[in-house]
């Protein structure tokens, strides 16, 4: 039996997965040799596993086997490492008892006759004696330590499976081999930053990726390729399944509650920056890593790293730089203060400009300073993707109810409420801005509920969404007001009640979202 070691040498990673190579040699007399060949990891898909022999050797009789196998009834090199550290226990437990004996045994108070010579030695001896012991007690911690290590390091090779094989040479040598295999013990996931000076300047868009694997073993200088999928599980064609309609029992009607309103993008809020002295004659540039070679494939993107990387098991993954897009802008300040009474300098792009797998958080950087982090999430299918990049502090808004009137008409038996508000936008910079508001007034889902918007002062009303936007422009240091109102109207005998969050619809018999005809929950048909 031949055993044969190997090196990782390459590896594609998948968001999910990774297709992995492992390079060796081996010499081989004329004829049938049994080998067996170790490396794999123990998260290995076997399935998938191949080996790459010179022309020269052929094989068969290639499986994996359980290490254990291996050993058979000889005892494993964990389990003699195990001994080691049980007899470094004992040892240090006599040498602890022989301790706690020394300074009993200096008690001399409880003697009869006491010689003074003899007091007088053991007192000398004692400290170097106890000193002696201690040192020991300590070597063998540290032996502990280590053994302590290779122990862990060989419970991790016994669990990794081996190759056997049954390999025939045509004529003796040194032959370089390959073995590839799928390993479920790494992935990788998309880091983003945004960089931008603002002011008409091009958004720059990072793409890094943060590599992790849990192999239990360090890959060293490692050639490195990204993908931006999945393996498919199944390469089956989908196919659709006949549907039935019935009547469904007719079930009691439930409350539910009302879905929470979004939040805004900005997930971070302004990080502070501490000064930090710098001598004049250095000056710093970050370091980043050569950006990827990027391959668009059938299915999916290959970011190939351009150096070999040392990806260790474990830690918090490493960082490689991919790609950088320069996405031209649109810059404006956005305002709801229904929500906030602050504006956020927004940057405007268009989504066709975006890399099409980008999904998660990216940082904001503005003039290189940390602003927070931002969803980058974008539909593909709309136009635009609004990307807000900081509050802006010099920008006040203030929103103020300026009226809240009820009323009941006797002769329509209805019910109406008014509402008036008022928006004041101030500026405090020194130069003139441009500033988007946007406000909303209530959208009328039933037919008896009547919404009538009363005031806007100028400002642009959609009517599917009720959204109500202003483009005002302010000179520096000035301050302009908005007034909206609207009346809403409904059956004085009804409840009326506010269902906030995405557009939709949803059924008046038990209340559950609706996105086609019918009722999931109860299959009532929703006009």
């Amino acid at each position: 039996m031949v055993k044969m070691n190997t090196e990782m040498k390459s590896v594609q990673v998948y968001r999910r997965g990774a297709a992995a190579e492992r390079k060796g040699s081996v010499s081989l007399p004329e004829g049938r040799t049994r080998v067996q060949i170790a490396g794999m990891s123990e998260y290995a898909d076997f399935d998938s596993l191949k080996l790459f022999f010179p022309e020269k050797v052929t094989g068969n009789n290639i499986r994996v086997i359980n290490p254990a196998v291996e050993y058979g009834d000889e005892e494993k090199p964990s389990e003699k490492l195990a001994e080691k550290i049980t007899l470094i226990d004992r040892e240090k437990e006599v040498l602890e008892d022989q301790i706690r004996l020394w300074k009993e045994n200096g008690t001399f108070g409880g003697k009869a006759k006491a010689d003074i010579t003899n007091v007088e030695s053991y007192i000398e001896k004692l400290p170097e004696r106890i000193m002696t012991i201690t040192k020991r007690i300590m070597d063998l911690e540290r032996e502990k330590k280590a053994l302590q290590k290779d122990l862990n390091k060989a419970l991790e090779e016994e669990r990794k499976p081996l190759i056997e094989a049954d390999l025939y040479a045509s004529e003796a040598g040194t032959y370089p081999f390959a073995v590839q295999y799928y390993d479920n013990a790494a992935y990788w996931n998309p880091v983003y930053e945004i960089h931008t000076a603002g002011k008409g300047e091009d958004i720059e868009f990072r793409l890094r990726a943060q590599i992790t694997q849990t192999t239990g073993e360090d890959w060293k200088n490692v050639s490195v390729s990204l993908y931006t999928g999945n393996p498919s599980v199944s390469n089956s064609l989908p196919e659709l399944s006949s549907v039935y309609l019935e009547i469904r029992p007719e079930i009691k009607a439930r409350t539910m509650n009302a879905p929470m309103m979004m939040g805004m993008q900005m997930a971070g809020s302004m990080m502070a920056m501490e000064d930090t002295a710098v001598e004049e004659t250095v000056s710093f540039k970050r370091i980043e890593t050569p950006e990827a070679e990027v391959n668009d494939n059938e299915t999916m993107t290959e970011y190939a790293l351009s150096e070999a990387r040392d990806i260790f098991t474990g830690d918090e993954g490493t960082i490689a730089d991919l790609q950088t897009f320069r996405i031209p802008a649109e810059y404006q300040l956005i305002a709801v203060p229904k929500k906030e009474n602050h504006a956020y300098l927004c940057a405007e792009i268009k989504t066709e400009d975006l890399p099409v797998m980008i999904a998660g958080t990216a940082g904001v950087y503005l003039n290189d300073a940390f602003t927070g982090n931002v969803s980058v999430s974008p539909d593909m299918t709309e136009e635009k993707f609004r990307i807000s990049l900081d509050r802006d502090e010099r920008v006040q808004i203030q929103r103020k109810e300026l009226r809240k009137k009820s009323a009941s008409a006797l002769i329509r038996n209805q019910k109406t409420v008014e509402h008036e508000y008022e928006i004041i936008v101030t500026n405090r910079k020194s130069e003139e801005i441009k500033v988007s508001v946007t406000d909303q007034v209530p959208v009328s889902r039933d037919k008896t509920i009547v919404v009538e918007t009363l005031k806007t002062d100028g400002g642009k009303a959609d009517e599917t969404t009720g959204m109500v936007t202003w483009e005002l422009t302010l000179a520096p240091q000035e301050t302009r007001s908005v007034h909206l109102a609207y009346r809403t109207g409904w059956p004085k005998d009804k409840d009326l009640q506010e269902i906030r969050g995405a557009s939709g619809k949803y059924c008046p018999q038990c209340g559950a979202r609706v996105t086609g005809r019918f009722c999931p929950e109860c299959g009532a048909v929703c006009e």
